[in-house]
């Protein structure tokens, strides 16, 4: 509402103003806590964080698609070089293959109406 109607008269505040204002807002968009408890869970997380932010300063949309970009390819990478452990049973020539993660089926609640 105040951008609505009282938008004329901010012309007068000074832009040290306006900045603090938006510095003051934009500071409780960011929580320590969850990027330190981020951080110790998996450090790797915090690659698209530190891409965002810091791709942000030269354009919020840049900043914001290259975060996206950068997520989309660690799942992908992530997806794409299941961990195995393999045995091998010298007698019978045998050799067992078990994936140390589940399978990932990215299409599995999609049904088709037969």
């Amino acid at each position: 509402m105040a951008l609505l109607f009282l938008t004329p008269l901010f012309v007068f505040i000074p832009s040290a103003c306006l900045g603090a204002v938006i510095i003051l807002a934009a500071i409780s968009m960011f929580d320590i806590d969850g990027i330190k408890h981020t951080w110790h869970l998996s450090r790797m997380d915090c690659v698209p964080l530190a891409v965002t932010f810091f791709l942000c300063f030269w354009d919020i949309a840049y900043g914001i698609m290259a975060g996206i970009f950068v997520q989309l390819l660690m799942l992908l990478y992530k997806f794409s070089r299941p961990a195995n452990q393999e045995q091998s049973d010298s007698m019978s020539g045998m050799i067992t293959i078990a994936p140390q993660q589940g399978l990932y089926f990215p299409a599995m609640e999609v049904r088709k109406n037969v």
